[in-house]
């Protein structure tokens, strides 16, 4: 185990002096160590240690006698970054089971990271970004420490203060890898929440501010990171408190010509975590995550809150409109983001991707028909209508797939797949023929597709009869029996192309007329039975009744 974690030590020097040129030094480290080694349990934990102990060793400053030696080398630095972080490890571990114990790592770990402040300034102190490195994590461990002390105003400000370091961090570093952003992301998205949380705990549940003017509201002059930002880039600090407007509108939700007003304060800190995330600048792969887990969380707040609330109430049909809206919107994301993932295929019209496709479709009509059951769907008519032509579409690009994945094999089975792709086109042409309302896009541009896509399939089909027949006339005939031919099925929408007369055989069976001679012949056999059996008693009762002379001649 301590081979192998020497091993990645090793490995993860190369990238930290190459970061190192671009101007950071602790925060790609960081991002290393927690995307690289981040296992489960105490194990990162361990790593942590074991990588603590081998800076010391290469610097000379193991301790001796319990007492801490320091260096003026840079890479010092990076031994306080660690073990901040290690005690921050250390306290999540433990917080569930020990609170006191973890509270005060956390506290060691705090310590640890002013340590690491001090140092970067007397180190480098025109170097802002180092600076700002070392201060941004600081902050952080500072507003879990007042979070955990119940202490919102402070934890407030120092989170905010940790949010401003971390955008400017996020905008200037360009080398990290798409795990590393993505660490990075997240830990961003863990402030923005834990920001809202302790507003609303601060008395601010129904602030009208974005969640960048609630951070600038939050940070003081004097401190730390504005310092540093000023040298580094002074337009953060002013183009958001200027092009952010009030926000209250996130609060007003509108369906389906109902608007509603939310002031539940669970509610309001659930619509806010939407807004923040479709607000963020992060342009990476995670925010289509992040953006589903808001919907998810708020959807699921919602959901709690009806719960215990009587149906008969005001709050409760306000609530219930909520409810449609976030429910809807969270299946319309999930969809779209489904058919984002698979717009460029690795290989195209290879089997695995039309079997991924197959999928896809069967997903978006899964998720569909999840929608119609919803309370404020099931009896909207005009939503309904919407609903069963989008899954008419679905169906019938399902049905292209299969064609596409048969017509290399068998060109009768795909024709028929088209023919069948063509009815379910039908079918979402009749649903919006007497439809008033523009289409919702849900899953396709359904206006758009019901233009161009069946006369395009019927070019398609036209093509596959002419290739079908040729495969048909070119194939060898199949001579099926009347029994064979039965476990064969014909579509009712495929006419069948072989119209030759099928050859009868015969077929060895009992013939009917066996089974009625056979019951006959059993019928007479039981009626001469019986027949004897009264001759007999017949003839026993009279010779009871004969004398000797008379049967000695004969007579009856």
């Amino acid at each position: 185990m301590k081979q192998c974690l020497v091993e990645r030590i090793a490995c993860a020097e190369p990238k930290s002096q190459n970061m190192e040129k671009a101007g950071f030094y602790l925060l790609p480290l960081l991002l290393e160590a927690r995307s690289d080694h981040f296992y489960e349990g105490t194990e990162y934990i361990r790593y942590l240690s074991q990588r603590i102990h081998s800076l010391r060793k290469a610097l000379s400053i193991t301790q001796k006698g319990g007492k801490p030696k320091t260096s003026a080398d840079k890479r010092f630095a990076e031994i306080q970054l660690l073990n901040a972080d290690r005690a921050f490890q250390q306290y999540s571990y433990l917080r569930s089971s020990q609170r006191q114990h973890a509270l005060r790592r956390l506290k060691r770990g705090l310590q640890a990271s002013k340590e690491l402040v001090s140092f970067c300034e007397s180190k480098d102190h025109s170097n802002h970004l180092f600076i700002l490195e070392a201060a941004a994590f600081m902050k952080y461990i500072e507003g879990t420490y007042f979070y955990e002390k119940r202490l919102w105003e402070d934890s407030l400000h120092s989170f905010s203060s940790s949010r401003l370091a971390f955008q400017q961090l996020q905008r200037s570093v360009k080398e990290l890898s798409d795990h590393q952003r993505g660490v990075l992301n997240e830990l961003v998205g863990q402030i923005d929440s834990t920001i809202r949380y302790v507003a609303q705990r601060n008395g601010l549940e129904n602030q009208t501010e974005s969640l960048d003017v609630l951070m600038l509201a939050n940070v003081s002059n004097e401190d730390l990171v504005v310092q540093q930002i000023r040298f580094l880039n002074p337009q953060l600090l002013e183009s958001n408190a200027e092009d952010q407007a009030g926000t209250s509108s996130i609060t007003r939700v509108t369906w389906r010509d109902q608007t509603v007003q939310i002031t539940h304060p669970e509610m309001v800190l659930a619509l806010y975590g939407i807004h923040d995330v479709q607000a963020s600048t992060d342009s990476s792969t995670t925010v289509d995550d992040r953006l589903l887990g808001a919907w998810a969380n708020a959807e699921k707040t919602t959901k709690s809150i009806l719960d215990g609330i009587s149906p008969e109430s005001n709050e409760y049909q306000e609530l219930s409109i909520c409810y449609s809206y976030l429910a809807y919107n969270l299946i319309v994301l999930k969809i779209q983001r489904d058919i984002r993932t698979q717009e460029q295929p690795i290989v195209t019209n290879s089997l695995a991707n039309l079997r991924a496709q197959q999928s896809l479709y069967d997903t978006i009509i899964k998720n569909i028909e999840a929608a119609k059951n919803l309370p404020g769907i099931a009896k909207d008519n005009g939503m309904m209508v919407q609903l069963e032509a989008q899954i008419a579409v679905a169906k019938a690009r399902r049905c292209q797939v299969i064609a596409e994945a048969y017509q290399s094999q068998d060109k009768a089975k795909g024709l028929a797949m088209c023919i069948r792709a063509g009815h379910y086109y039908e079918q979402a042409n009749d649903c919006l023929h007497n439809f008033e309302e523009t289409p919702l896009e849900i899953a396709f541009d359904i206006v758009a597709e019901l233009q161009t896509k069946p006369e395009d399939l019927k070019k398609r089909i036209l093509l596959l009869r002419s290739l079908a027949s040729m495969e048909m006339i070119n194939q060898k005939p199949k001579d099926l029996s009347l029994v064979e031919s039965m476990n064969q099925y014909n579509t009712e929408l495929e006419k069948p192309l072989n119209l030759t007369q099928l050859n009868l055989r015969p077929i060895p069976a009992k013939p009917l007329f066996f089974d009625l001679a056979i019951t006959y012949l059993g019928q007479q056999t039981e009626f001469e039975k019986t027949k004897l059996k009264v001759e007999e008693q017949d003839s026993s009762s009279e010779s009871k009744t004969k004398g000797f002379f008379r049967s000695l001649l004969g007579r009856r």
